[in-house]
This record gives C-alpha cells, sequence and structure tokens, in this order.
C-alpha cells in the first residue's frame, strides 16, 4: 500500500529496531510488541481496517503505553527514552505517522491510530510535577513538531510553537481556519485552559468510526467550520478549575451550581455545600407539594411541563444562556448537564461581552437580577490579574478581538467595579458577592 500526499507517493513501510537507550521494562514489553507487529503487518491500513481484533491489538499497545507514563515509579529520563523511541517509531514508519493526509473512508481508524502515537509522542515532553500540564518548553515543541512533520510556515506550527498544543486536522483545513484556532488560543490567558490537543473529528473520521478511544490527559473536539465561539465553547470545557481563583475563596464549578440553585428556586434542591443537584430530594419535594403524582412514567412529563409552563418558566428566564432549542439550553438542561455551564457561556461571552454586559444590567433593572451573577463569574474566570480580565468579540468575518477591561474588588476579593474604554460599571454587593444594584458611568 502507498499513500498520495500532495502528489507525491510515500514508499512502502520501514521498520526501525535500534533504539537510542535501553527503556524500562513497563515501557518496553509494549514497544517490542508494537515493533513485531509493525513486522507481522507491513501495510498497516489494511490490517487495521479489516479485522477488529488485530485493530484492537495496536491501539491497545499504544494505550498501555499512555497508562504506564502515569505510573509513580516513571521517571523524567523514562519519558524522554520513550519519547525517542516514538520519534525514531514515527521516522521509520512515516507514511502511517507523519503529518498527511489519509482517507478515513478508505483506511478506517488509521488517522485515530495516528493521533493516540502523537498524543503519546507529545505527553513523554511534559515536564512530572509542572502545575501546567503541556509542554511548556519550546525546544520540546520545536523538536515535537519536526517529529510530527509539521510545515514550519504553517499555523499547524504556529498553534504548537507558541500555544503549546497540537491541532489535528488529517491535513484538511485551510491555513486560515488554523489561524482561526490559532487566535482563540493566543487571546485566552494560557493557564486557564489544560487542552493538550484540539481534534477535527469529522476529518478524522470519529463520528463514523467510533469503536476506538484515546487514551489523553485533555483533548477537545470541534467541528470543520472551525467557527470561533464553538472553539471557545469547546476549550473552555478543559478550564484549570483547580488553580482559577474567584472571589470569596469560591471553586468555578461550585459557584456555578450556586448560581444555578439561585435561579432554580425553592422547588429544585441540591445538595449542602457542592450545589449538586439532587434529583431524589427534588422529586420527593415535587409529590409532597403535589406538583408530581409519584409515577416514575410521568416524571419526565411533568418536569418537563414545570418548566414549560409552570412555575419553572419565568425562572428559566433569569439564566443567561438561552440559545438554542428548549432541550438543550436553561435551566432544566444545565440542571442535567452542570458540565456545560461555563463551556455554554462561552458561546455568549465570546461573542461579544461587552454587549452580554450591556443585556445582563438591561435584564437586570427589568427585574431578572441573576444574569449579572453569572456574567461577573464569568469575568473573574478570564481575570488572569486582580485588577484585570478580558471582553472578547467575534465578527462575521470570524475576527475574533479581545479587550482589556479593569476591574475593583471588595475586601472579600468580589467583583465590584468593571471599567471599559467606554463606562465604568459599579455593583452594590451583598452576601456571597449577589448583585444588589448596578450603576453605569459613561467615560
Amino acid at each position: 500500500m502507498a499513500f498520495i500526499t500532495k502528489g507525491i507517493a510515500i514508499s512502502a513501510l520501514l521498520i526501525s529496531t535500534q533504539l537510542l537507550a535501553e527503556l524500562p521494562t513497563f515501557f518496553k514489553q509494549q514497544t517490542d510488541a508494537i515493533e513485531q507487529f509493525m513486522q507481522k503487518h507491513p501495510d498497516l491500513g489494511e490490517s487495521i481496517k479489516g479485522d477488529e481484533s488485530t485493530r484492537r491489538e495496536i491501539f491497545n499497545y499504544h494505550r498501555t503505553l499512555n497508562y504506564s507514563m502515569r505510573r509513580s515509579a516513571v521517571t523524567q529520563e523514562d519519558l524522554e527514552e520513550l519519547f525517542s523511541w516514538y520519534k525514531s517509531h514515527i521516522d521509520s514508519n512515516a507514511k502511517y505517522f507523519k503529518h498527511n493526509h489519509i482517507s478515513y473512508t478508505e483506511y478506517p481508524y488509521l488517522p485515530q491510530l495516528r493521533l493516540q502515537v502523537w498524543i503519546n509522542l507529545y505527553e513523554c515532553k511534559i515536564k512530572i510535577g509542572d502545575e501546567i500540564q503541556l509542554v511548556n518548553d519550546r525546544k520540546d515543541r520545536r523538536e515535537i513538531a519536526k517529529t510530527i512533520g509539521f510545515s514550519p510556515c504553517s499555523y499547524l506550527s504556529t498553534i504548537l510553537l507558541k500555544e503549546g498544543r497540537l491541532f489535528v486536522e488529517n491535513d484538511s483545513t485551510t491555513e486560515e481556519k488554523r489561524k482561526n484556532v490559532y487566535t482563540t488560543l493566543s487571546l485566552i490567558p494560557r493557564k486557564l485552559i489544560k487542552t493538550e490537543s484540539i481534534r477535527i473529528r469529522d476529518y478524522i473520521g470519529m463520528q463514523i468510526y467510533k469503536d476506538e478511544r484515546f487514551v489523553k490527559k485533555t483533548g477537545v473536539n470541534i467541528f470543520t467550520n472551525c467557527n470561533l465561539p464553538v472553539i471557545a465553547h469547546e476549550l473552555n470545557h478543559t478550564l484549570y478549575t483547580d488553580i482559577i481563583k474567584l472571589g470569596g475563596g469560591w471553586h468555578p464549578n461550585v459557584r456555578k451550581l450556586y448560581l444555578l440553585a439561585r435561579v432554580a428556586g425553592e422547588d429544585v434542591k441540591f445538595k449542602p455545600e457542592t450545589y449538586a443537584f439532587d434529583l431524589k430530594a427534588t422529586k420527593e419535594h415535587f409529590q409532597e407539594k403535589g406538583l408530581w403524582d409519584g409515577l416514575e412514567s410521568s416524571w419526565d412529563n411533568t418536569w418537563s411541563r414545570y418548566w414549560r409552563f409552570g412555575p419553572g418558566r419565568e425562572k428559566n428566564l433569569n439564566w443567561a444562556r438561552q440559545a438554542g432549542p428548549f432541550d438543550k439550553r436553561g435551566v432544566p438542561f444545565f440542571l442535567q448537564f452542570p458540565q456545560e455551564i461555563l463551556a455554554g457561556f462561552a458561546n455568549i461571552y465570546f461573542n461579544d461581552s461587552q454587549k452580554l454586559l450591556d443585556t445582563c444590567v438591561e435584564k437586570f433593572h427589568q427585574g431578572y437580577k441573576e444574569h449579572i451573577n453569572q456574567f461577573l463569574l464569568y469575568v473573574d474566570i478570564y481575570s488572569d490579574r486582580p485588577g484585570r480580565s478580558w471582553f472578547y468579540k467575534s465578527d462575521p468575518e470570524e475576527f475574533l478581538v479581545r479587550e482589556k477591561v479593569f476591574l475593583r474588588r471588595n475586601k472579600d476579593k468580589y467583583i465590584r467595579k468593571i471599567t471599559t474604554d467606554e463606562k465604568t460599571y459599579v455593583f452594590t454587593l451583598a452576601d456571597q458577592g449577589i448583585v444588589e444594584d448596578i450603576t453605569v458611568f459613561e467615560e
């Protein structure tokens, strides 16, 4: 088998058996098995295309290596030796594992196998003990880019060299779309986002061939249009919530649920301290209050009608993220999928932060007083310094800009003032940093 890439026929498989140094046993067992497998299956694309057990075997070798990299006994030197092995492995099997376009319809799973190989190569260079678990050394990034085969002039290289992340798209996107990804990453404070790899799943066959999973630290999937707010949405699924410092000492994952609980109201029950949605207690309350007949077969309909036509309808309007179909927006959706709260807010925050703030102020004066608290949570998350945060705006031409805004905080570190280029917003705060009043001054 020979792939045709940009009109060049890549020659048949080369096998390298020479290791630069002796690998630890828990690595070598897998690397030896991989080399034997590659010798046994010189036409890798055809082999994994036609036989599930054969495909699963080679995927498992690489997945096991990734798991082994996380063992407590592994040292940085061990990871360097494994990196050297992967570098040699990729060089020796260039037509499979170097950057080029592989048709996933002709060779199913091969682009995905290459992705697992790249993930392992990348993670070998993550320093043990670093707070930000990405490849932070520029020299290491250059070596990864060269090994993978990214062109130095491509935004694929720029994303890796400047932002320390892999953009995996099977050589199927334009430079303009690659630039969109780079722009979004470059305008987000680097310490906020865990993502080590961004993949366009449709270009590597993940939407069709779903049998194999990846072993990785972090990563997100995006769609083929590389829409900026959607990229922001997916990236915000991987916020470094454990190192983000919020006013009042809140953890972001608790604060977001606390604000959701405020909107949901007294008919919806939450667990103390964590504010996690308590479905059992909520059902008991609904039954006691006569809102539900107690039959499980009627619960879904009762719950839906409560939010669409009952007391929940007005409460739902107090939640800022309202875009999309009914079953994917508002309070009931985020109760069911709390992992979408921060990611979902990114869609509207990155669309136009300034306009969103003005809308939240307008809603506040109309009686919907919770929008602004949700907005301030996001401003706090994107505050990379106590007195500074960032607003964003994307236009129809997919051009993203950011604006620096200045913050003042009260003694408990809650945001009490935001100053933009045009306006100053002053917030009167109650307990827990909840906004009681807003005054806006034109600059």
